[in-house]
C-alpha cells in the first residue's frame, strides 16, 4: 500500500457557504476552518470519508469527474428537502431507473453534480 485515504476535497468559490450547504444535507457539522476559510472542514461521518471544501478562484466547469452518490429512502422528500436548501435539478424531473435502482441528478449551489439514490429493497 502507497497511501491510505484521506479526505474528499470539494473546490468551492465559497468554501464556507458550501460547506454550510452540505452540512444540511448530510446532517453534519463544520468542525473547523484552516486558515481563513482556504480549507473548512465537516465532521467525519460515522462510515465514509471526511469532507472538505477548499477555497478556489476558479469557477466550477462541468461535468464533475467524480460525484457523490447519496442514498435516500424517499427520493420525492430528499429532492424537495435539497431544493429547499438552495440545489437544483440537472435535468428537471428526471429520474433515471436502472435494474430496480432510482436516482436523480442533481446540483449543489456551485453546480457540483451529486446523485439521490433509491437502493432497490432486497
Amino acid at each position: 500500500m502507497i497511501a491510505s485515504m484521506g479526505y474528499l476535497v470539494i473546490n468551492a468559490n465559497d468554501a464556507n457557504a458550501l460547506a454550510h450547504f452540505w452540512a444540511q444535507v448530510l446532517g453534519a457539522e463544520l468542525d473547523y476552518v484552516v486558515g481563513e476559510g482556504e480549507f473548512v472542514v465537516l465532521t467525519r461521518p460515522e462510515a465514509g470519508l471526511p469532507i472538505v471544501f477548499q477555497r478556489v478562484a476558479e469557477p466550477h466547469s462541468s461535468p464533475n469527474r467524480l460525484h457523490l452518490d447519496l442514498i435516500v429512502s424517499d427520493l420525492e422528500a430528499a429532492t424537495a428537502a435539497v431544493l429547499a436548501l438552495g440545489g437544483r435539478w440537472h435535468a428537471e424531473g428526471r429520474t433515471h431507473e436502472l435494474d430496480g435502482y432510482r436516482w436523480r441528478t442533481m446540483l449543489d449551489p456551485e453546480g457540483n453534480e451529486f446523485d439521490l439514490q433509491v437502493q432497490p429493497v432486497a
